[in-house]
Parts: C-alpha cells; structure tokens; sequence
C-alpha cells in the first residue's frame, strides 16, 4: 500500500479545480493525494479523540468500514498511524499553540501528577491565558516522570516543557501543582483496606488521638476536599506509623507517603487555615 510521504492533515481538504492528473486519478478509480489526506485526517481524529488503541486500524472490522464506505481509501497500517499521521498532526497543533500563546502577556501553569492503573507516574501540564477577555486552557504536555514527584523534580519538569514551547519564564504569573492529589491516594488505599483501618485505630490509641475515620472527598459536596485535608492533618502522625507497620506490605502508600514531605505537610496547613474561613462562612449561610 503506498503511503503519501508527507500527509497533509492541518484541516478539511477543500475543492480545488480539476487538473488532467487529477481526471486521470478518478478515471483510473485511484483516489487524488487531496482525497487520501482528508481521509487519513478523518481516522486520525477518530483515533485520537476517541481515545481508541492504534490496533484499530489493523482489525477486519475496521478496514471493512472504511471499504464500505469509500472503496478507493485503504487505511493506514497501525505503524504509518503512530510513526507519521499522529506525529505530523501533533506537531502542527504544537505550532499552533506556540503561534496563539506567543503574544500573551500573562499565563498560568496548572499541573496534575497522576497514576495509571499500572502503577507508572505522569505528569501533565496545562496553560490558562485570556485572549480579549476569553479565558482559554491548553494542555501542554504529558509525560512520563520516573522520578518521586518532589517539588524539585516537578520544577524542572515544568520547566524543560515551557522551554520546549519557547515559552518565556517572565510571561508565568502562576504555577500551581496537585498535591491534594497524594493525599487523596493515602486517603483512597486506607478506605480501601479493612486491616489499615484497624491499625490505624490502634495507632490512634498509642498517640491519644481522636479516633476519626478518614474523610474522602467528593467532587460534587461542597467542602468535602477541605474535610478530608484538614482529617488528614490531624491524623497524620497515626497514619504514618500505620504505614510503617509491618502487616501492611503495599508499597503504593509507602510511596505516596514519602511524598508528603515536610514542605507539602506545611502547604496543606496554610490550605486548612485559610479555607477553614470560607468553610465556617458557607455553615452559616447554609
């Protein structure tokens, strides 16, 4: 199957005027470069956006779709997919950010470290900017961090993605970083296994703490992130020593506990005390 050596895949194809090559190509019932484009466009959004694996191109199911409905059009193979289609088009949506974001005065970072569910760490970066009063977001980047995510490591990956970009430093008002995130993963494990539950009581009576459960929060409750820090807190001597037991072997938690380094114990304190106010306010109107 020949493959355009450059795909253009920038946008919609658009109807250009017919050439003795092009009249050639249809007579022939070969399909014109323009045609073949706008149809490898067409898969590689339904791939990409529908977050469907490139294995889909290569099933029978697949390519008896594409036949039906255009039968001049083979698909990509799942390599020309992820080596060159995806590829092109991810660089011209990085030029595209580049070119929107290079005359904005003023940008805000938000970063989110999050774990797949084999356990491998990520790290995805995002911009919020407003153009003519429009508040827009782009995510950046996303890659894999093989490193614990300390507030070092997060800065210097921050940093090569904004370099990447050329985005100049000067132009960063904000950058924010998910920590809550850990301390929801310590909460989501404890919750999950009854033996941490029943350690940590114990740990709770050794250290003449309140014998609270922990707090989960919810996406949709007003309040519910700021229970479960402030619980969090005030549990955290008990819960590093039930972490530290050893009938508890999940290293996962162990792993997030060392995350939760001094500086990030300090931040979540500030956290509670500021929005213990917005939480008595919305007590009393409630």
């Amino acid at each position: 199957m020949k493959q355009p050596t450059t795909p253009t895949i920038s946008g919609p194809s658009q109807i250009q005027a017919q050439t003795p090559f092009t009249l050639a190509l249809v007579a022939s019932g070969r399909m014109t470069e323009e045609s073949l484009n706008a149809c490898h466009l067409a898969v590689t959004t339904f791939i990409v956006k529908g977050l469907h694996p490139f294995e889909t191109v290569d099933s029978k199911g697949f390519r008896e779709m594409c036949q039906a409905l255009n039968p001049k059009y083979s698909p990509p193979s799942r390599s020309y997919l992820s080596d060159t289609l995806i590829p092109t088009w991810y660089g011209i949506e990085k030029a595209n950010v580049i070119s929107e974001i290079k005359d904005v005065p003023k940008l805000a970072i938000p970063s989110n470290g999050w774990t797949s569910l084999s356990q491998e760490h990520y790290l995805t970066v995002t911009v919020h900017y407003t153009i003519q009063g429009i508040l827009k977001q782009k995510v950046l980047h996303t890659r894999a961090v093989y490193k614990s995510q300390t507030g070092e490591v997060v800065a210097e990956e921050i940093s090569d993605i904004l370099e990447d970009l050329a985005i100049e430093p000067s132009k960063i008002v904000a950058v924010t970083v998910d920590n809550a995130a850990r301390i929801r993963a310590v909460v989501v494990w404890f919750k999950r296994s009854s033996m941490s539950a029943t350690i940590l009581k114990e740990k709770q009576q050794l250290l003449g703490l309140p014998q609270h459960s922990l707090i989960l929060d919810v996406k949709t409750r007003w309040n519910s992130l700021y229970l479960m820090i402030e619980r969090c807190m005030e549990q955290f001597p008990a819960i590093q020593a039930a972490a530290l037991d050893p009938r508890l072997q999940k290293a996962m938690t162990k792993d997030n506990l060392d995350r939760l380094k001094d500086e990030y114990f300090h931040k979540a304190e500030e956290f509670v005390k500021l929005m213990k106010i917005l939480y008595t306010s919305t007590l009393c109107v409630s």
